[in-house]
């Protein structure tokens, strides 16, 4: 009796399977094409299976093929990571499906993995090539990993959100990202796939990065890659401005896109129209004193955003993702606590620029919307 029951328990899980439906790009299976579905697409890579049966990888309902004998970690089939649907994961799947479809959505959205870690844990690092630069100037920040004090020793892949402040590159763009050539990353011979999406200017940006060997690897401290910028003009009526470049999330997975907590980064380039003739101000006082020091909270917001600076501020902006401005306050005193109110603004990510007398700071604010 007991095989009789799993026999037909088995049939119904196949059936079911069966039933389901293939959205190419999506190859986690959570309603959206992003960064995370390229690390479930590099520990699939190479494998075999049945094929559909039409190969497509257009956005839209594919039918589901016969189940493929592999699965991942959380029993999702490695047929969704067949995109095109031809029976084998490969290039094609990322070129024609992943890339191509980069953004599509089915919803509802599900979970993604991101697991940011906070104390001793590993960290993501931005360094710039240069921290005070002049209008035009051509920037670097490398990426890379330091696990001096706590050992990472299963990398595969990793899944990033970014952001960083508009207006100060070259044609209101967002940077470039490029992988270092023979980095440790394939320092066995693996070829490793990256995916880097900016959303036009528009402060937000996804970088994916993958091995596909199946092998994970032990993290060294050698650069991963590099974002590349071109720093334009600034703000008419300033001396000096500030870009930030942010990780806001991460999911860095070992060979079975089991989540590693890893601390995020962010790191800033301070503009000026020239370099010789900053303030005194701006020379005394660290721009990362000067960012501690004031305060902007509850972050997240629901209604109202509080904002405390013990130094001199001329001006609180609060800018939306797209530019807009929401909220402005002028002629603040030292040490007063602001209120901005952020009722009925739409929930996302928004930028409180706080004009001091040395510079433009930015403080990113999450509105979750009343």
């Amino acid at each position: 009796m007991r095989r009789i029951q799993f026999f037909f328990i088995t049939i119904l899980a196949a059936t079911s399977l069966s039933a389901q439906e293939v959205w190419p790009g999506d190859v986690n299976d959570n309603g959206v094409v992003n960064a995370v579905d390229l690390l479930y697409w590099g520990v699939a890579f190479g494998v075999e299976g049945p094929a559909r049966a039409a190969t497509n990888s257009d956005w839209a309902a594919q039918p589901f093929p016969t189940p493929w004998s592999q699965s991942f970690d959380n029993g999702l089939n490695y047929a969704y990571a067949d995109c095109n649907g031809d029976g084998v994961v490969n290039a094609d799947d990322f070129d024609d499906a992943i890339d191509d479809n980069f953004g599509e959505e089915n919803p509802p959205i599900g979970f993604e993995g991101y697991a940011n870690a906070s104390g001793n844990a590993p960290k993501l690092k931005l360094t710039p090539s240069q921290v005070l630069v002049e209008e035009g100037a051509m920037v670097s920040v490398s990426l890379s990993i330091d696990n001096s004090q706590v050992a990472l020793d299963s990398f595969y892949g990793m899944a990033l959100q970014l952001s960083y402040t508009t207006g100060l590159l070259e044609g209101d763009d967002g940077p470039d990202f490029d992988l270092e050539e023979d980095s440790w990353l394939e320092s066995d011979e693996s070829y490793v796939q990256e995916l880097f999406v900016d959303d036009d200017g528009m402060g937000t940006a996804q970088l994916g990065i993958t091995r596909t060997n199946q092998q994970s690897i032990t993290a060294q401290s050698g650069v991963i890659g590099q974002f590349d910028l071109i720093v334009e003009d600034i703000i008419v009526g300033l001396e000096v401005d500030t870009f930030y470049l942010t990780i806001d999330s991460v999911f860095l997975s070992n060979d079975r896109i089991a989540a590693i907590p890893v601390i995020p980064d962010t790191t800033f380039i301070v503009i000026a129209k020239d370099t010789t003739k900053l303030t005194t101000n701006w020379k005394e006082i660290d721009l990362t004193e000067q960012t501690t020091m004031i305060q902007a909270y509850p972050n997240p917001a629901t209604d109202v955003v509080f904002v405390r600076s013990p130094i001199p501020v001329r001006q609180l902006r609060l800018v939306g993702s797209n530019g807009n401005v929401w909220q402005e306050q002028s002629s603040l005193t030292p040490s007063l606590i602001s209120e901005l109110s952020v009722v009925g603004l739409p929930a996302g990510v928004y930028w409180l620029q706080i004009f001091t007398e040395g510079g433009v700071l930015h403080k990113r604010i999450v509105i979750t919307g009343s």
